[in-house]
């Protein structure tokens, strides 16, 4: 129960994130600016750590808010998305940048009606 509610509040963070975007609640390499993520790219140096943090972003945000798994949402998709976002805005941070890439994936969850 204990780890299901701390899951709970986890996915919580990561739905109400966007609303704090001036207040960065992530950790890790989530708050790297995007210029950091291109250098590794460029070196081939623990670019995957990059892609692997924005892919579970992209899982925790999708979970909250689809009902099915989303079309062409795979982990080479996210790293060419993550690269070409990163190249227009390397300013940017890649908890900022995840929660742009999720956007697409989103979808609105429709919970049956009881009518009993």
């Amino acid at each position: 129960m204990f780890r299901r509610s701390l899951l709970l509040s986890a996915l919580t963070v990561v739905a109400i994130a966007p609303a704090f975007a001036g207040r960065t609640v992530a950790i890790g390499v989530g708050t790297s600016q995007c210029k950091v993520y291109l250098s590794a790219a460029k070196a081939d140096a623990h670019k995957d750590i990059y892609v692997q943090w924005v892919s579970g972003m992209i899982t925790g945000i999708v979970a909250l808010t689809n009902t099915v798994g989303p079309q062409g949402l795979t982990f080479d998709s996210v790293a060419a998305d993550l690269k070409r976002f990163c190249t227009d805005h390397p300013s940017t941070t890649i908890y900022a940048a995840a929660g742009t890439l999720a956007e697409p994936y989103r979808v609105a969850k429709v919970y049956p009606l009881n009518e009993g």
